[in-house]
């Protein structure tokens, strides 16, 4: 089987297993989507930690574990003001600071502490990316301001990314010949596919208002949250483009056969659910 094979039957089985927890969120089991995010992220930092593993950086053992602390802290505190919710989410990650430090005295003791720095840096640099970046996309799923409507502005926010990466690929593929190596972490990138998966999105982010969400966008803020989306997106995937490449590996992981790891299919939504969220705030 082909390697486009694989991709084509792992999208399938993705797409259809989310169909399903969605349906199962919306209908049954609403906590089924907060708990699904948190693990996603929780798996893809510790793809993120593999991935400083094999770079021959140290990091700490326990840095995928933190971000479930701070998440859980996180669905303890949206019922308070924001003031009062961003004190209690700075003391879940003092907790993780002092767990850091404790499991450091411990481990660097042996060489004096010369490795302290790195390898602290690289123990935070796991729990910010993906952890703190995947909060916008759990508040998405779990935020009770949001109650009722999780699933739809889910559905809403991946339809826009899907629809940037799809388009973006064919766009790049059809007319990205001349235009191509505009971005050195990702060669194979485009203008062309740049231009094309910009466009679908602010498409999707108009018409799929109007259908997933009942909303009528103006074409003038449908464009600004496509735009965002769309380029936000492309970051992310080139942003992780260049941690495999600083690892020296092409995939992340191998949990999905022909696609890598959660971490590849993370990468574009990590860096797009802030931005979605502060638009659907404010």
């Amino acid at each position: 089987m082909n390697n486009f094979a694989k991709r084509l039957i792992s999208f399938g089985i993705g797409i259809a297993l989310l169909a399903g927890l969605m349906a199962l969120a919306h209908f049954y089991v609403p906590a089924i989507l907060p708990a699904t995010v948190a693990i996603a992220v929780m798996l893809g930092c510790y793809e993120t930690v593999s991935l400083m593993r094999a770079k021959g950086m140290g990091v700490s053992n326990f840095a995928p574990a933190a971000t479930i602390i701070i998440y859980w802290v996180a669905t303890r505190v949206w019922k308070y003001q924001l003031a009062h919710s961003l004190s209690l989410i700075a003391c879940a990650i003092g907790l993780v600071f002092f767990i850091f430090m404790v499991e450091e005295m411990y481990v660097s003791k042996h060489n004096n502490y010369r490795d302290t720095l790195s390898r602290l840096a690289a123990s935070f640099f796991a729990v910010l990316y993906p952890g703190m970046l995947g909060l916008s996309l759990f508040a998405l799923v779990s935020h009770p301001s949001l109650s009722g409507k999780h699933t739809l502005y889910l559905i809403y926010f991946l339809a826009m990314v899907f629809a940037n990466d799809t388009f973006a690929y064919l766009t790049g593929m059809l007319l990205g010949a001349s235009s191509r190596g505009i971005f050195p972490p990702s060669p194979n990138k485009s203008l062309a596919g740049l231009i094309g998966g910009v466009v679908a999105t602010i498409l999707v982010a108009k018409f799929g208002a109007m259908l997933i969400l009942g909303m009528n966008l103006d074409w003038y803020f449908a464009a600004m949250v496509g735009a965002a989306i769309a380029i936000l997106a492309v970051a992310g995937d080139l942003f992780e483009s260049m941690l495999k490449r600083s690892a020296g590996v092409k995939d992340s992981g191998r949990i999905f056969p022909g696609m890598g790891g959660i971490l590849d299919r993370l990468d574009s939504i990590l860096f797009a659910a802030p931005a979605f969220l502060l638009l659907l705030v404010f």
